[in-house]
């Protein structure tokens, strides 16, 4: 399963399953982090990292396709490399904090 995948499946059993991070609100669980245990901080970190990964990909294949309608060569775009990195990384975070649980 790829990563890609992977992280929709995650988003989707985690919004079907009623998490709680999800139930409250980001910005309900970000003011009470502190009174959450270690794994469910974990967690919430894991699911904020999910979501921005998602969201880094929908940009990345907005911008290929309106390269790709312009006939540009899509592997020499700056902003497109960019977004590249930044799902390499978040995709890091995530396995990292996952095998960590």
């Amino acid at each position: 399963m790829t990563f890609w995948e992977k992280l929709k499946k995650d988003l989707e059993h985690g919004m079907k399953g009623g998490m709680d991070v999800i139930k409250s609100g980001a910005e309900m669980v970000k003011e009470k982090a502190g009174e959450l245990t270690e794994e469910g901080k974990k967690a919430y970190i894991i699911f904020s990292l999910k979501r921005e990964a998602r969201d880094q990909m929908a940009e990345l294949g907005a911008r290929v396709y309106l390269l790709a309608t312009d006939k540009v060569e899509i592997g020499t775009d700056s902003i497109v490399n960019a977004d590249l990195e930044k799902i390499k990384k978040l995709e890091a975070q995530i396995t990292g904090l996952e095998k960590a649980k």
